[in-house]
């Protein structure tokens, strides 16, 4: 299914006494959070990685040091199907765009936004050599240089958070170093949230937009969304509360 939201919504839409629209909410529920870093054979990741870098900015992309061939990056080409014809990558960034425009976003939280989303794609190009048995560094600098520049944050915190955990137990904090195995789970697990707080904030940011304000008695049109259920090769949370 090409249109599929992958994830789970509640919609309302509110009416005056004369059944004019006035104003509506969404409420998200289950994120399908897995395909940002796996995507199962003839799956592609959420559309809007394909639309930024297919979107023929070059200037935005440069910006954002990133190429345009989706198939260069680890989340956007493991279901190997990176071009759909029935999508227009270039046409629908345009579509994104006019949206955002309709919802009064200003260019700063559309900026914002897509600077997620390309960190979220330099995060799956980073690697991590093994030092000992329960310990790594990281191998390529160049993809955190820029997550920490359009997160701004430092390069070294950046570093640090890639290779390190944090254990809070009876109010003191423990760090200890993590193996090249678990520091890749890591980093799949911060892509992942990432992708699921720059989507929430997204639907409260387009709820405020759709906010009645009419403090009058409204009718109220509701409609609950939820996805089928999906096989996957490596099955998750998700798919379980599903």
């Amino acid at each position: 299914n090409d249109n599929s939201s992958r994830f789970g919504k509640y919609m309302e839409v509110q009416f005056d006494f004369k059944g004019e629209p006035l104003g509506g909410r969404v409420i998200n529920y289950l994120l399908e959070k897995c395909r940002v870093v796996n995507q199962t054979p003839g799956e592609r990741n959420f559309h809007i990685f394909y639309l930024l870098l297919g979107s023929g900015n070059s200037a935005l992309l440069q910006a954002m040091q990133l190429n345009a061939d989706p198939d260069s990056y680890h989340y956007t080409r493991q279901g190997d199907a990176s071009r759909v014809e029935s999508i227009n990558d270039k046409q629908e960034f345009q579509d994104v765009l006019a949206a955002f425009k309709d919802m009064d976003f200003d260019k700063l939280e559309v900026q914002d936004l897509f600077y997620v989303i390309a960190s979220i794609l330099h995060l799956g190009q980073v690697q991590f050599d093994a030092i000992s048995k329960d310990e790594c560094k990281v191998s390529t600098p160049a993809p955190v240089r820029a997550i920490a520049n359009m997160l701004g944050v430092s390069y070294d915190a950046m570093c640090d958070c890639l290779v390190h955990q944090t254990i809070e137990a009876r109010g003191q904090q423990y760090k200890g170093d993590l193996s090249k195995e678990k520091a890749l789970y890591a980093r799949d697990a911060t892509a992942k949230a990432l992708y699921d707080r720059a989507f929430s904030w997204l639907v409260n940011r387009i709820n405020q937009s759709l906010e009645s304000k009419d403090p009058g008695r409204k009718t109220v049109l509701g409609l609950l969304d939820i996805y089928g259920f999906e096989i996957m090769q490596t099955n998750s949370f998700e798919q379980f509360c599903i």
